[in-house]
């Protein structure tokens, strides 16, 4: 069995989950549920997107997202970068007047409406046939009907120029344009405040009599997202249907028996379904992300042996603005990537070890026994407020099982950095320095060409490894040795509860804003020259003052566990759950 990288979690929840979608604020805050977009979802579906469509912020609302995106001085800036934006892709990418005003009433359309993309189904293609598909898109256009016919009347011309309200398939008011395909049916037209987009035989059909149906209820597979991810007010919701695209995968593969092979050591093989909410709850913005497996996740997936908890979060230092703890054996995923390299390649797994091999016989310490199984199971990354100036406070502090154990590794790796140094036009030196009766490690290179802007150090204390990009940092961690943890994440810290979690991230909203009003305002100026240079007008606005924004926010907390599936027996599910709590 392997761990699982936090990294591949990470991925996921920016992709599927942080932000909403792609990691864009999508549909904040969101319209109420739209009837129509609730019907359209089919009762099973290989993949299911939807958005809820953006609703005008309301000054006094409850949530406080959304009085902060009501206030004045925000909203002239987010308004004043819209039109910039706009400005800027209009210069980029020349287009007719006509053409350009269709293009943006598209987008206009797409990003405040409610819409919805389902796939029901793929069959791949074979000796004798195409392949085949059905899906579905619905756009819900409001009032913005009339302007959409035309922007897309412009840029499809004769295509749509038979649209003409009338009676549609279902009962449903409108008419649809149809043209054969290889993979079936495509469809599309306007039906009941609508934008209808079908691909495959029937699949229109079908999507208009569920639309048309009033009294039809929630497809069983949504319903349990619904139950599994509840949001007060949901902004997206995604749905896959991880198991049927990885058997798909599996029967298309060139070499099944390969294929088969290094599904089952990643893990994948037991992966069922991945689905992914967003939206505002009672304090804020939440993103919840879902992974739910046939029995204990394995490879990439499996569940740390040991977790983290109030211990690990006490080692970051109490000044930290941002902290991310996980659980990581080195060891063990070191094997896991070896295991998967030999399904892909046999030799390449003899080769990986070999490379073991020669690193033990110039090292003189074997990577995998006497430096990864010496460290963890916990780390931790952190950023600290005092670091300040242009060097990063960046800081990793690293659990240490076997102190003495490490600390021979540590002097063979002292002594192998000072061997290649003599032997290289590029020297690189290491000095130790003792600071509150503690060895703090510094590493200096020079050579021909050769300018390193920081002095990384590191410190080998008890429990644990810190390594930081300056002695600065370093020390300031060797002071903090035995403290309680960040001091501003300290509700956020013990919210955390004492089930150990996979992952556990914080960070501080405020001064991240600081971070990047700073780097904003010593961009922009150089910014609008390169714009100019390439040919570009732009006009970047000034951001709001802080007193603006400030009063808003709060820490942002990112949690991930495994656990087990109580609703299903013989199931079990890695969750993460992301939320940005306003004041």
């Amino acid at each position: 069995m392997g761990v699982g990288p936090v990294e591949l979690i990470g991925i996921l929840i920016a992709l599927f989950s942080g932000g909403g979608l792609l990691g864009l604020p999508v549909s904040v805050p969101p319209l109420p549920p739209d009837a129509v977009v609730q019907r359209a979802a089919p009762d099973t579906c290989l993949f299911h997107l939807e958005t809820a469509g953006v609703a005008a912020p309301a000054e006094g609302a409850a949530n406080p997202v959304e009085r902060m995106l009501a206030d004045e001085e925000i909203g002239s800036f987010l308004a004043a970068a819209a039109r910039e934006i706009v400005s800027a892709a209009k210069q980029s990418v020349p287009l007719p007047p006509q053409a350009e005003d269709a293009v943006l009433v598209l987008l206009r359309t797409a990003l405040e409406r409610p819409w919805v993309i389902s796939v029901e189904r793929f069959v791949p293609p074979s000796p004798v046939a195409p392949p085949s598909v059905a899906a579905t898109f619905l756009l819900r256009v409001g009032d913005s009907e009339k302007a959409l016919r035309g922007a897309m009347r412009t840029l499809l011309g004769d295509a749509v120029a038979g649209l003409s309200p009338g009676e549609a398939n279902g009962g449903a008011k409108g008419a649809l344009q149809r043209v054969a395909t290889p993979m079936g049916d495509l469809s599309w037209g306007f039906v009941d405040m609508s934008l209808v987009v079908a691909v495959g035989d029937g699949v229109a059909e079908s999507l208009l009599e569920r639309i048309g149906d009033e009294d039809r209820g929630t497809p069983d597979w949504k319903a349990d997202v619904e139950r599994r991810l509840p949001v007060e007010r949901r902004a997206t919701l995604l749905h896959v249907d991880a198991g049927a695209i990885v058997a798909l995968l599996t029967a298309t593969a060139p070499n099944q028996r390969e294929a088969k092979a290094m599904i089952s050591a990643t893990g994948l093989g037991g992966l069922r379904s991945l689905d992914a909410v967003s939206g505002l709850g009672d304090e804020g913005f939440v993103a919840d992300l879902r992974l739910g497996f046939d029995g204990a996740p394995e490879g990439i997936f499996a569940a740390p042996e040991k977790g983290v908890g109030q211990k690990e979060l006490s080692r970051a230092p109490a000044d930290a603005v941002r902290v991310q703890s996980w659980s990581l054996d080195g060891a063990r995923w070191l094997e896991t990537v070896v295991r998967i390299a030999k399904t892909v390649e046999p030799r390449a797994a003899d080769d990986m070890r070999q490379s073991l091999a020669q690193v033990k016989a110039v090292a003189g310490f074997d990577l995998e026994d006497d430096l990864l199984a010496k460290l963890g199971p916990d780390w931790t990354m952190c950023d600290l407020a005092a670091a300040g100036g242009l060097v990063p406070g960046m800081a990793l502090v690293v659990g240490v099982r076997d102190h003495d154990g490490f600390a021979a590794t540590h002097e063979k790796l002292l002594a192998l950095v000072e061997r290649v140094g003599a032997a290289s036009e590029t020297k690189a030196t290491v000095t130790t320095t003792t600071y509150r009766g503690q060895a703090i490690h510094t590493l200096s290179v020079a050579g021909p060409g050769m300018i390193l802007p920081i002095t990384p150090a590191w410190c080998l204390l008890d429990d644990r490894l810190v390594v930081t990009l300056s002695p600065q940092v370093a020390k300031s961690l060797v002071d903090g040795t035995g403290n309680q943890g960040p001091a501003a994440f300290a509700e956020e810290v013990s919210g955390v509860g004492d089930t150990p979690a996979d992952y556990v991230g914080i960070v501080d909203t405020r001064a991240v804003f600081r971070t990047l009003s700073s780097a904003y305002e010593f961009a922009a100026p150089l910014a609008r020259q390169g714009a100019q240079g390439s040919g570009l007008r732009i006009t970047l606005p000034d951001l709001p003052p802080a007193s603006a924004v400030t009063p808003f926010l709060a820490p942002s907390v990112t949690v991930m566990r495994h656990e087990a599936d109580r609703s299903e027996e013989h199931t079990s599910e890695l969750q993460s759950r992301q939320y940005l709590v306003c004041r």
